[in-house]
């Protein structure tokens, strides 16, 4: 398996990092895809690709990050950010948070995520996208810079199944994560329903979206195998065929070498 979305550089994981290494891999995760949220990030993600082999990062920013920054600010950061991509599969997490409008306002989210839109477009790297509240903006944003060569995933996808079709057509990916889980997720299930296989990815967002019924405890990339059992009862697929047709996914999508 593959977790297409983990910050296991956080700071709230109240264990030591190989173990949780340790525990994914027993699990049968076999890879990881560090993104950044924060420029303070990146020289430390950097660096990983060759301390951890079995983790590929992604450099970005969140919209969260934009909080106080100024326009003036765009052009170093994104320089610096320009420099250190060669070590990068992706770019990323950026994108759209309409819950963060208040804070962030969105034409200054869609201003900053365009920019990185278009660093990966440059580099010829996919896009690892945030989006909460703001699918249509988004689709309009990827139509216009269309075409995306490197493709994007749509980090634990919580669009419409009505949405899949057109975002599938730019080149997207959709990765679920603990979000299908839930007792009363109608949406992401119609939304997995609808989802082309050759598009699909799993992803535990942890230490966040700790997914049902591990509840109370916090999210590590070793409980992805409970999103893909779920995922598995779902589609009526043997779990061990869907974890292998994600990792090719992900292999296809991030470019990445065949697991260590």
């Amino acid at each position: 398996m593959f977790d297409s979305h983990c910050h296991l550089d956080s700071t709230l994981f109240q264990e030591p990092f190989p173990l949780l290494l340790q525990r994914a891999h027993q699990a049968g995760i076999c890879g990881f895809l560090v993104p950044a949220i924060l420029p303070e990030q990146w020289e430390k993600l950097s660096t990983w690709p060759k301390l951890y082999p079995s983790c590929c990062i992604a450099l970005g920013m969140h919209p969260s990050a934009l909080e106080g920054r100024e326009t003036k600010e765009k052009h170093d950061l994104l320089e610096r950010l320009e420099t250190l991509l060669p070590k990068a599969c992706a770019v990323g997490e950026c994108g759209l948070d309409k819950k963060l409008g208040k804070v962030v306002a969105l034409e200054k989210q869609v201003e900053w995520f365009s920019a990185q839109l278009l660093l990966a477009k440059k580099h010829a790297l996919p896009l690892v996208i945030h989006c909460q509240g703001a699918y249509g903006i988004l689709l309009e944003l990827l139509k216009q810079y269309a075409p995306l060569p490197a493709g994007f995933v749509l980090h634990s996808f919580s669009g419409s199944a009505q949405s899949i079709a057109a975002f599938a057509q730019l080149g997207g990916y959709f990765s679920y994560s603990g979000n299908i889980c839930r007792p009363n997720a109608r949406k992401a299930l119609l939304a997995l329903h609808k989802t082309p296989l050759e598009r699909l990815l799993f992803e535990t967002d942890a230490p966040f979206q700790t997914p049902f019924p591990l509840h109370g405890q916090t999210n590590e990339p070793a409980f992805l195998k409970t999103i893909v059992h779920k995922a598995s009862s779902l589609l009526g697929i043997p779990p061990e065929k869907l974890a292998d047709l994600s990792f090719l996914n992900a292999q296809r999508l991030f470019s990445l070498p065949h697991p260590p």
